[in-house]
This record gives C-alpha cells, sequence and structure tokens, in this order.
C-alpha cells in the first residue's frame, strides 16, 4: 500500500501491473473505499497490460479520516485527491474510471484537469443527480432506501448487516442477489476501515460537482456504462450523458442495479481494455525499459499447443513451457500446472475485425462456444448490440477466451 499526501489529508493507495503499462484510475462512490473495485477486478485489467490505481477516498479505508458530521473538505478537493493520487504513484496521464460519485468527480478532472486524462468511463453516474429533466430515484427505491435500519456504528456485526443490506438496495431485482459474495465482500471493506461511519461524512460535502454545461468541454474519449435496473440513478442518467459528452459510447448492462456485479465482469472488462487502447499515455521516464508480458496456466502444453496453432491460428513457439506471440514484441507465456483449475474469468481476449466470421471459422474447426443467462446472446452463441461483440469459448485446459470485436 502507498500513502500519498493531498493537501492536509493522507491517501492510501494500491497498484497492480506494471508501471510501463498504459495507466487505468479507478475512483469509486460515496463512502466507498478501493475495496469495493475488488482485487479479481483489477488483478484482470492488470494482466492486459493496463497499470492499474485504486485508492481510498477521504473518510474510507486507510485514508485520513475526520469525525462524522460536517466534512472539513469540499467537492473540489475530492477532485484534487484524484490529482494527488496520480502525482503520488508518477502518472501524468491516466484512462480514468469513476463510478457513482467517482464518475462525478471523473467528470470534473476532465474537465478542469484535462491533460491528465487521457480516456474517460462513466459507471453508474449522473450528468445532473437532480435535475427535473432526468427521470427520478424511483418511489419504491426511495422508501427502501428511506426505511432501511440505521447501524450501530459501534458494533461490526449491526455495520456488516447494514453494508449488505445497502448492496441489496443498489442491486437489481431481476436475478438473485449474491448474498454471500456480498457479504464477503463488505467484510473486506469493514476489516479496512478506520471509520466507518466517516464515509457518510460524503453526503454532507460541499461545493457542486460538474455543471451540465460543462460536459461539452470533455475532450477525452468516453465510455458511459450504466445498468438498466438502477435504482439510484435510473437509465435514463446515462443516456443523457451519453448525449452530452461529444462522441460518447454507451454500454447498457442487463439486469443490472447501481453495481458493478461480477456476472457483468465479462462484458466490462473487454469493453474497458479496447476503450483504453484509444491512446497512449505520455508518462514520465521510468528505468522500467523491459517489454512486459503475461501468462497462465494449462493442464496439458501439448494440447494447447496445437490447439492455439491449428485452431485459433496463433503463433506459438517451445514445448514444456509456450510463447504465444501477439505481435509488436508482446507475448504471452503458458506454463504447465499437473492441478491446474481453469479460472472463472476470461483470460486472454481475441481482437477480430468481424466476430460473426471468426465464430463461424471456428466452429467449423470444432469449437464449442459458451452460452451466459441474460446475456442476450444469439444463435451462434454472440453477444450483439450491448458494447462490442463478443463470443466465448475454452481451451483445452477449460481456460476461457473469447473473440471480441476490434
Amino acid at each position: 500500500m502507498l500513502r500519498i499526501p493531498a493537501g492536509n489529508a493522507e491517501l492510501c493507495a494500491q497498484t497492480f501491473g506494471d508501471p510501463t503499462d498504459p495507466a487505468v484510475l479507478l475512483i469509486h462512490g460515496a463512502t466507498s473505499s478501493m475495496d469495493w473495485w475488488e482485487d479479481e477486478f483489477c488483478e484482470r485489467i492488470a494482466v492486459e497490460g493496463r497499470y492499474v490505481i485504486r485508492y481510498d477516498h477521504r473518510d474510507t479505508g486507510q485514508s485520513t479520516c475526520y469525525p462524522p458530521g460536517v466534512p472539513p473538505y469540499s467537492f473540489a478537493d475530492l477532485v484534487s485527491d484524484a490529482v494527488a493520487v496520480l502525482d503520488g504513484v508518477g502518472v501524468d496521464r491516466a484512462h480514468v474510471v469513476g463510478m457513482s460519485m467517482g464518475g462525478g468527480i471523473a467528470q470534473r478532472l476532465a474537465i478542469s484537469h484535462p491533460d491528465r486524462v487521457e480516456t474517460l468511463t462513466l459507471v453508474a453516474t449522473s450528468p445532473d443527480p437532480g435535475a427535473e429533466d432526468l427521470p427520478p430515484m424511483p418511489a419504491e427505491a426511495i422508501a427502501e432506501f428511506s426505511s432501511a435500519p440505521r447501524p450501530d456504528w459501534s458494533d461490526p456485526g449491526s455495520v456488516l448487516a447494514y453494508l449488505v443490506n445497502a448492496l441489496r438496495l443498489c442491486a437489481a431485482r431481476s436475478v438473485p442477489f449474491d448474498e454471500a459474495g456480498a457479504r464477503g465482500l463488505a467484510g473486506v471493506v469493514l476489516a479496512r476501515s478506520r471509520s466507518i461511519e466517516s464515509g457518510t461524512n460524503h453526503f454532507g460535502v460541499r461545493g457542486a460537482g460538474p455543471g451540465r454545461g460543462d460536459l461539452a468541454r470533455i475532450a477525452a474519449p468516453t465510455l458511459v456504462i450504466h445498468g438498466d435496473e438502477d435504482p439510484v440513478h435510473p437509465l435514463g442518467h446515462g443516456q443523457a450523458l451519453a448525449a452530452e459528452i461529444g462522441g460518447a459510447e454507451l454500454l447498457v448492462l442487463p439486469h443490472t442495479g447501481h453495481e458493478l456485479p461480477r456476472r457483468s465482469w465479462d462484458t466490462v472488462i473487454p469493453a474497458l481494455l479496447i476503450h483504453t487502447r484509444r491512446s497512449a499515455p505520455r508518462r514520465r521516464e521510468s528505468t522500467m525499459t523491459g517489454k512486459p508480458f503475461s501468462g497462465f496456466a494449462v493442464s496439458d502444453t501439448s494440447a494447447a499447443k496445437a490447439f492455439y496453432t491449428d485452431v485459433l491460428g496463433l503463433t506459438v513457439t517451445g514445448d514444456d513451457m509456450l510463447a504465444i506471440d501477439l505481435g509488436d514484441g508482446h507475448r504471452i507465456l503458458v506454463y504447465p500446472k499437473p492441478d491446474h483449475q481453469p479460472a472463472g474469468f476470461t483470460i486472454l481476449n481475441l481482437a477480430v475485425p468481424d466476430v460473426g466470421k471468426a465464430v463461424a471459422e471456428l466452429a467449423e474447426r470444432g469449437v464449442e462456444f459458451l452460452r451466459y443467462d441474460g446475456f442476450g446472446q444469439d444463435e451462434d452463441g454472440v453477444m450483439r448490440g450491448n458494447g462490442p461483440d463478443i463470443a466465448w469459448f475454452t481451451d483445452p485446459s477449460g481456460n476461457v477466451f473469447s473473440v471480441v470485436q476490434e
């Protein structure tokens, strides 16, 4: 963990991946520490060649905390904190991803510090939460949030139940709520928090977020990601953002509320990786001059090599230890592991000019494509019209690959 000075506060930050890779700065929402950007989410982005940075806001996690009440800082300070984090890790420009209140911070960062923002990704956020022309929070959601029992902040069990219930209220109603996963994540957040109650200071932060009229000034390529069942900022807020920021793209997540659930990651992460390829960040000089590479395990390298070369048409060298050549000097190491267990996520995304054609060719070679509930895939297994076209399959060891539209 890193300790970064930010004005009269000290922020706790963490990085994943190689500092020479393009930087991705993750900014979460009100009351949220860095832990809400789950470790596996960060690792999956980093392994694809991104330098991922997450941090605790003031009054969360291990950053400076103040007594609950009126916070001695403003919204502008929270924006300045993001700049301080970039300075603290030695990054001049980053691909900035903001969720909920973090999306408001990210918008203001792109407007007031355009030289620090390479691309912008806005998740479950709004151009103006109180605007009369945007859909309000549903009455049912207002009633549920208002009637939610307040915790005994001195009782960890009470606080844990409160956090899990807050996640439940933000989640989509059309799919089962993952209570076990929510409880595990909330436990991590609680264990790392100096003063969990201090996070409520965010609701009293002075100063407004970005002015809606300023959105047209955002020059960074922008991707808006929004759930179709968001009870806090209904979908119209995401649609308005995409319409008011020039050239912005909108990715609607089905069966998703005010959240970024694990079931959405196989859609969100490829979209984020494609979006952050749009331009190369200009960063400070570094002594890390070698070309980074990632790797994964297989149970049988002979079968893996035959599949990667004969079926996928990739260039592979080696026998016991394989190297997949991705071009431009980049490679992926593939190593044998007898007790290999496939990961529960996509480990390699293959960008192609025509997903439908790629799927047809692979199907002719015996590849069977995976199907996921709620993803709206067509008869060939391709998910279309909700971000980049994408289809998933496995290698002989059960590792999940995808072909995704360039």
